[in-house]
Order: C-alpha cells, then structure tokens, then sequence
C-alpha cells in the first residue's frame, strides 16, 4: 500500500506567486528536475498538497531545455520492489516501452535501459510520482538510468507551471522537505525576509 504524504504551504511573504514542489535540486548535470506540484498562493494564504507514493515510468518525445512543458509519450505503472526494471526500444521508427521485469537486486530503485535501437537525443526518460512526471533525463543508446526515489522533496516560490523543466533564475531559494524520518506531514512557511520555516504539522 502507497505512502500518503500531506504538504501545507504558508505565505507570510506579503507576495503573490506560485508555491513548487520538486524532486532534486537542480544540478548541472543531464537529469533534470521538473516542476512537479504547483499551485497559486496570494499573501496571508494556505495551501495543501497531498499525494501517494506511487510510481510509474514514463517517456517522452520532448525537448529538454529551461522552460519546455514535458508531454508523457507512454506511462506505464511500476514498483521499487517489483516490475522495477523495463526497456525503452524503438521499433518501426517509434519508440515504446518492452520487458518489463522484476529485478530483485534493485529492490528500492527503477531502471530504465534503452537498448541500441534508441537514437540519441529523440526522446527522455523518467518516472512519475502520483500521477505526475517528476525527472527527465535524454534517452541515449546502451544507456542505464537506476533511479532511486526517496522521502526528501523541495519548496520554492516563483512562477512555475506542472511538469515544466525548472529554470533555477525563476527563483531565488529553495528549501528542502524531509519526510524520510517517518513523518509524513510537514508544514512549509515562506516568511517576509524570504526565508523559509520547516516544521512537521501540528
């Protein structure tokens, strides 16, 4: 049985925006991050995001750059500890997932390969949490992306929109959610310097 986990954003900034939950910290490197959970926030309001723990794998035909709205191509659910391995192939010039299998040795994780018929560059890899996408990385041949999910998430504040690509100059700060202890509702509070408050709900 998933996991349900409970959110409640405050906005003590005296500014109008969008709250974001993502799922990493964006980097440099070819994963990345996308804004996974969005919503409107006027000063002086609440809001609440609840979601499950499950997963799915998912590909895309999009483009990867700052700003690009991520399409699902194909989604397919799948499980940290079964049907947790799976191939992205390309067949009659489309590509779909095949051989979705469990890997006992990878209990915790999801691996999406792409075998050698995947053209590098034509289509992303990633997997989605509750329904919506959350990473994405470029698909390239012989590749093997292990992914490993775990109870730690971001807030930010900016102008976001669900499963774009995150642009790190759309906001100046993030702060890390930590569920990993058990705790599975947290309270997040921007306040009027822009620092944040994190706290489990009371």
């Amino acid at each position: 049985m998933a996991t349900n986990f409970e959110l409640i954003f405050k906005n003590n900034s005296g500014k109008s925006g969008d709250v974001c939950i993502f799922l990493q910290e964006p980097n440099e490197d070819d994963l990345k991050s996308l804004v996974w959970l969005s919503k409107d926030a006027n000063p002086d309001t609440t809001v609440t995001f609840q979601w499950a723990a499950e997963y799915s794998v998912v590909w895309s035909e999009t483009e990867v750059k700052n700003g690009v709205t991520i399409t699902s191509s194909q989604v397919l659910p799948a499980g940290l500890d079964q049907d947790n391995k799976i191939t992205l192939t390309k067949i009659d010039d489309a590509y779909q997932f095949i051989n979705q299998t469990t890997d006992p040795d990878s209990n915790g994780s999801i691996t999406i390969f792409c075998d050698n018929s995947v053209v590098s560059n034509q289509a992303t890899i990633g997997i989605e949490i509750s329904g919506v996408i959350t990473t994405n990385i470029p698909a390239s041949p012989g590749f093997s992306n292990m992914i490993t999910p775990t109870n730690k998430y971001w807030i930010a504040f900016g102008n976001f929109t669900e499963r774009e690509i995150l642009d790190t100059e759309t906001f100046t700060k993030a702060a890390e959610i930590d569920f990993s202890s058990g705790i599975n509702n947290m309270t997040a509070i921007l306040n009027a310097d822009d620092t944040w408050t994190i706290e489990p709900t009371n």
